[in-house]
C-alpha cells in the first residue's frame, strides 16, 4: 500500500444539508464537468450532456403525455362501442323473445297473434 495522498479538486456548489456528506450535492470538477451525487451514486458529465439529458427527458415526457392522451381517447371509443354493442344485444334479445312468443302462439293453434304478442312485435320492429 502506498502513502500517497490525492487532492480533491472538485468544488462543491450545492448540498441539500450542510455538513451532511450523505445528502445530495452538486460539484464542479477541475475539468469543468458537473457532478451530481444522490445516495452516494455520483454522475459526472459535461454541462452539454446534462442539457441533452433534460431535452431527452422533456421529449420522453411529451411522448408519454401524448400516449396517455391517445389511451384516453381509445378508452372513450371502446366505452362507446361497448355501449353500442350492449344496445344491439338488447335489441336482438328483444326480437328473439318476440319471435319465440310468435312461434309459441303459432304452435298453440292460434291463427292470429294475441294483442300482447302483436304489441311486443310492433315494439320490437320499431327499434
Amino acid at each position: 500500500m502506498s502513502d500517497r495522498c490525492i487532492k480533491n479538486t472538485d468544488r462543491e456548489i450545492w448540498r441539500e444539508k450542510e455538513k451532511d456528506f450523505y445528502s445530495p450535492s452538486i460539484h464542479v470538477t477541475e475539468q469543468g464537468e458537473i457532478g451530481i451525487n444522490v445516495g452516494g451514486y455520483v454522475i459526472v458529465k459535461p454541462i452539454q450532456d446534462w442539457h441533452k439529458c433534460q431535452g431527452q427527458l422533456r421529449l420522453q415526457i411529451d411522448v408519454a403525455t401524448g400516449a396517455k392522451s391517445i389511451a384516453k381517447q381509445l378508452q372513450k371509443q371502446s366505452d362507446l362501442l361497448t355501449l353500442g354493442l350492449m344496445q344491439e344485444k338488447n335489441k336482438v334479445t328483444k326480437l328473439y323473445d318476440v319471435l319465440t312468443l310468435i312461434l309459441n302462439e303459432n304452435f298453440s293453434g292460434q291463427s292470429t297473434l294475441s294483442p300482447y304478442a302483436k304489441r311486443q312485435a310492433d315494439e320490437a320492429l320499431d327499434i
